[in-house]
């Protein structure tokens, strides 16, 4: 990203507080995620997509430039301006009507016009205002992609199945399954861990921990272990088993 964290806040800290207002109060980050999902973004991509609508909302890029901005996403011409008009109607628009009545002598003005079918605005200088963190928060990157790497569980529908009949008695615990009010072991037995073992899974999954969890019970039942670790945070975790 070509801004740094802290120019972001400055231009943040700087906009007038009704503007501020009508930015929390949108709830910016669910529509984001919708139109991640919508038109199929991949999640690297549906962070892209909330710098880019931040940094118009900021005026750390001007809104004339949305559009062409938009085309980092690849999903073509058509869908390109497609989303951005939903985002101009969703968006930009409501709040520069909002604004029109928040106050007979606004702090900072937005000038709307029309550009590439998306509503341009323009800025003008205003005196810094008292720091937001509600915004800041709001509108955190982080936090939208958390979320849409891990999904709470009310977001998610989950269909529950029994275990398979043929679960191995012996190996290394992987998990548990727990099918009306039914628990089982899940394990691994030693002849298929003799073979490669490959774990996906997005970030914060469990992949890591997985992992520990299987070297603990190596280590508990006295076997071998090797774990190459390119970080090294792991194995400062596995040292202590």
């Amino acid at each position: 990203m070509e801004f740094t964290r802290e120019q972001i806040r400055e231009a943040c800290l700087k906009l007038p507080p009704e503007l501020q207002d009508e930015i929390f109060n949108l709830n910016i980050a669910p529509m984001v995620k919708g139109w991640g999902n919508k038109y199929e973004l991949h999640v690297d991509r549906t962070g892209t997509l909330a710098d880019e609508i931040g940094l118009v909302l900021f005026g750390l890029v001007p809104s004339s430039e949305f559009v062409s901005r938009l085309k980092k996403l690849e999903l073509g011409t058509e869908k390109t301006n497609s989303l951005a008009t939903e985002i101009n109607e969703t968006i930009f628009k409501k709040i520069r009507s909002n604004l029109r009545a928040a106050s007979e002598t606004p702090v900072s003005a937005l000038t709307p016009t029309k550009t590439e079918g998306i509503e341009s605005v323009s800025k003008t200088e205003s005196p810094i205002a008292k720091p937001e963190t509600k915004l800041q928060s709001a509108f955190d990157k982080n936090k939208l992609l958390a979320e849409i790497e891990n999904p709470s569980p009310a977001s998610v529908e989950v269909k529950t199945v029994p275990p398979p009949v043929n679960l191995p008695a012996q190996g290394v615990v992987i998990g548990e399954s727990i099918y009306r009010g039914e628990q089982k072991s899940v394990r691994l037995k030693e002849d298929d861990r003799r073979r490669h073992i490959f774990m996906l899974g997005k970030t914060g999954t469990g992949k890591t921990t997985l992992f520990e969890n299987m070297i603990d019970q190596d280590i508990r039942e006295g076997k071998g272990v090797c774990f190459i670790d390119p970080h090294g945070d792991t194995v400062e975790e596995i040292l202590g088993y």
